[in-house]
């Protein structure tokens, strides 16, 4: 599995709460397109490895994994539409994901 996803999963893991990665999936889900429930059934991290392996090509994860970590390091709000944050494509000028 390619590290940028573990590295994405592992931010997550470290600055969000289960809701909020729960929202993270659904705010990907609706810009790619995709049904949230087809994550499927399982742990909000888990669906959102999920989510970031099978619905985002190479350089969506890419673009996120940079966001996330520009806003980790800033101490910002990791899922877009909460107070102040921007979507990832505002943040990296990417019109993708």
């Amino acid at each position: 599995m390619p590290s940028e996803i573990e590295d994405i999963v592992g931010i997550c893991a470290r600055h969000l709460r289960d809701d909020e990665v729960e929202r993270l999936v659904a705010w990907i889900a609706a810009r790619v397109g995709r049904q949230q429930g087809m994550a499927g059934d399982r742990r909000p991290l888990e669906r959102l490895r999920h989510v970031v392996t099978h619905w985002l090509s190479r350089g969506e994860r890419s673009d996120l994994l940079a966001w996330l970590s520009r806003r980790a390091a800033l101490g910002a709000p990791l899922v877009p539409g909460a107070q102040s944050s921007q979507g990832v494509g505002e943040a990296t000028g990417s019109t993708q994901v």
